[in-house]
């Protein structure tokens, strides 16, 4: 028998395979309806069923074939626009059956709120309205804070009380392909199978669908802000102009699934749309409600695709028209755009409120995910600390202690020295939770700011200084209650959620103050506090070198040390489960600023406790961690003057402080043993440390150590 050739094996298989397509294609365009000679690519079709006349407005129908004037004008995004839906089946066509009257839509895909208004007020002189309908969501309101959405847009800063536009004319950027050309060139032509068309869209939609890369900047501004005071412009000129205007807020199905209350965005603009005359038509109830009653009731609204929901459906965009004729049957408000105003600036007051503020590791705490140590102090330096991802894949950030705020205008600023990471994330919350996150980006040099809840008066500002550090300052108006901040890493890519490697940066003089710009740092703790007093260098522990203890459940014994040193002790703990410390007394001779300061050395242990209280409990506990250098300060009573230092020496040794106002009169300090895990209350297992050169002194600091003997 002949052998059959290569050659001849290939053409066979690849003429098989093109006949097998060719047919699987044939069946699924008769089964979907769409012909086998339609030339179309589906992957780069725009929309079936949409259609626009001039000035880009989208026709209601066949027989809508030129823009109407005196009419009611809707614009707004894609959702607006009838994305999903042909053309009869748009809010704005199915409102124009409901009122026997022209309605024209003039929406456009992907537009935020202020690329809306600018398309209103384009469209008002040439149409001359006597309605105009705008249509506002959370997303559209939050894509103002942006310069480039895709491609670069126009986009408005406020400066003093002005509104100030940007990007205007919009510049030009060159699309970037996305998978570079030989792929694009692949997809472009296999486009044209509805059966790979439908694979890949089940695949991936986004890496089928998209030729260039979603290109995205943010601002530093508060898209709230700038939506209400543009919607203020624009209602001065339909006032003018005698157009009653109608604000729509929509909502996407994630978002009348989530919460029992619409975005905060949306209810700040709807709030302040409604206090300068404009008739507000809210859909949240209304869909809420349907989901309320039965999940799946809610589907009806939106087209749904592989289950997903998409934008309004048929019936959801009937419900939106007939909601919008409602609201139209009613008396048009009386309200005028004068009658808004924003609140005045309130600059900061300069006091900070962040309690212990060059001690701030006793106010922000570690978590399995990020280490937050101090660094060693350098002379005339402010304290620097250190935040570090640790740990598996996860988000990496540490959060303050919480501070009871009244309510009204704060701003949180810091100087940040990005070690190892492109990004860092801020957040100032207040409970709610009602507040602000913030991205800051290094690399752009943009702080990228957005709202939790009902926070107003957004801002974000960034200063490069020296030596790699920025100072950020991030505010929002908030309500009363406990408030705190969160600082959190990016990854390599700008994530935050990701396996740490090494991740770091460098935080000081952070400050929280009541106002709406930042102050002068001020710091509330160590020798830049207002009224420091250094420490006098008289040791008020007699005996100094021959210490006399009360002791429970530990021994405390001298240790013979070198002839230079101080004289040294060890402390061990002993005995049954229990606390494990020592104490002894001193007298302190007026009242005002004391410092316990001792120097110690782990020998199996690294925690410990220190306390330095009067005869009337006032004072303050600290814990050391030796292993992580950081000190969690907690005070005793009502008591000023609260610090606690610690500062690596030399040959393992840590030089510890805590510092507090006391009474004339005993004074009591306190060293007490921890376990690993900081328990106060353990079973020994060998935890000791050594110690020397006790001291208690006046004054907000310790000086160095002086002997005292009788």
């Amino acid at each position: 028998m002949t052998k059959t050739p290569l050659i001849q094996n290939l053409i066979t298989l690849f003429v098989s395979a093109a006949i097998s397509m060719l047919m699987c294609e044939a069946a699924f365009r008769w089964w979907n309806g769409v012909s086998l000679f339609e030339p179309t690519n589906f992957a780069r079709a725009i929309q079936v069923g949409v259609n626009t006349i001039e000035y880009g407005l989208r026709r209601n129908g066949p027989s809508h074939t030129s823009p109407r004037l005196n009419g009611t004008l809707v614009v707004g995004s894609s959702w607006a626009g009838g994305s999903d839906v042909s053309d009869g089946e748009t809010f704005p066509a199915q409102l124009e059956t409901i009122l026997h009257s022209p309605v024209d839509n003039g929406a456009v895909g992907a537009y935020g709120l202020d690329q809306i208004i600018l398309r209103a007020e384009q469209l008002l002189p040439l149409l001359r309205p006597k309605v105009l309908i705008i249509e506002a969501m959370d997303a559209s309101i939050k894509w103002t804070a942006y310069a480039v959405l895709t491609k670069p847009k126009p986009y408005f800063t406020i400066a003093g009380d002005k509104l100030i536009s940007q990007n205007i004319p919009v510049p030009f950027a060159p699309s970037k392909i996305r998978n570079g050309w030989f792929v694009e060139a692949l997809k472009n032509a296999l486009g044209y199978s509805l059966v790979v068309d439908r694979i890949m869209s089940t695949i991936d939609p986004e890496g089928w669908e998209l030729s260039t890369e979603r290109a995205m900047a943010r601002i530093q501004g508060d898209s709230v802000e700038v939506s209400c005071r543009l919607l203020q412009r624009l209602k001065i000129q339909a006032e003018q102009r005698g157009v009653r205007v109608l604000l729509l807020a929509n909502y996407g199905a994630q978002e009348v699934e989530a919460s029992d209350i619409a975005p905060g965005a949306v209810r700040l603009v709807t709030q302040c749309a409604r206090s300068m005359g404009y008739q507000v038509v809210d859909m949240f109830e209304t869909l809420r409600r349907a989901y309320r009653a039965n999940p799946d009731e809610l589907k009806k609204y939106y087209v749904m695709t592989r289950d997903v929901p998409g934008h309004n459906s048929v019936f959801g965009n009937l419900t939106i028209a007939r909601a919008l004729a409602a609201a139209l049957a009613q008396p048009a408000p009386t309200g005028v755009a004068s009658s808004y105003e924003s609140d005045d600036f309130v600059a900061g007051q300069g006091k900070n409120l962040i309690p212990l503020s060059e001690s701030l590791d006793s106010f922000i705490g570690s978590t399995p995910s990020a280490e937050f140590r101090r660094l060693p102090l350098s002379p005339n330096r402010l304290q620097e600390y250190e935040l570090q991802a640790v740990g598996g894949k996860a988000e990496h950030y540490v959060t303050s202690n919480p501070i009871e705020l009244a309510g009204g205008p704060y701003t949180l600023s810091f100087e940040v020295a990005p070690d190892s990471v492109q990004m860092v994330r801020v957040q100032l919350l207040a409970e709610g939770p009602t507040g602000l996150w913030a991205d800051i980006d290094f690399t752009r040099q943009v702080v990228a700011i957005d709202r939790l809840g009902v926070a107003r008066k957004l801002s974000g500002t960034m200063e490069k200084l020296e030596d790699g550090w920025y100072r950020i300052s991030v505010g929002a108006t908030i309500p009363f209650g406990d408030a705190r901040f969160i600082f959190q890493l990016a990854g390599p890519a700008g994530e935050y959620n990701f396996p740490s490697d090494n991740e770091k940066a460098r935080f000081r003089a952070v400050q929280l103050e009541r106002g709406q710009s930042a102050s002068e740092y001020r710091a509330t703790s160590g020798v830049r506090s207002p009224g420091y007093v250094p420490g006098d260098g008289e040791n008020l522990v007699v005996e100094s070198e021959s210490l006399l203890v009360t002791r429970a459940l530990a021994t405390f014994e001298k240790v013979s040390p070198p002839p230079t040193s101080p004289q040294e002790y060890t402390l061990t703990a002993e005995g049954p489960s229990g606390e494990h410390y020592v104490f002894l007394s001193a007298e302190s001779k007026t009242e005002g600023p004391h410092t316990f300061s001792l120097q110690v050395r782990t020998e199996g242990t690294r925690r410990i406790r220190l306390q330095l209280h009067d005869a009337t409990l006032r004072g303050v506990i600290g814990d050391f961690d030796l292993g992580l250098g950081r000190v969690l300060l907690r005070p005793r009573g009502q008591v000023d003057g609260v610090d606690g230092t610690i500062q690596p020496s030399q040959q393992g040794w840590f030089s510890l402080s805590l510092s507090a106002q006391l009474t004339p009169g005993n004074s009591f300090l306190y060293i007490q043993l921890q376990g690993d895990d900081g328990a106060n209350t353990f079973e020994p297992h060998g935890e000791a440390i050594r110690v020397r050169a006790v001291q208690l002194e006046w004054g907000n600091g310790p000086s160095g150590y002086r002997a005292m003997s009788k």
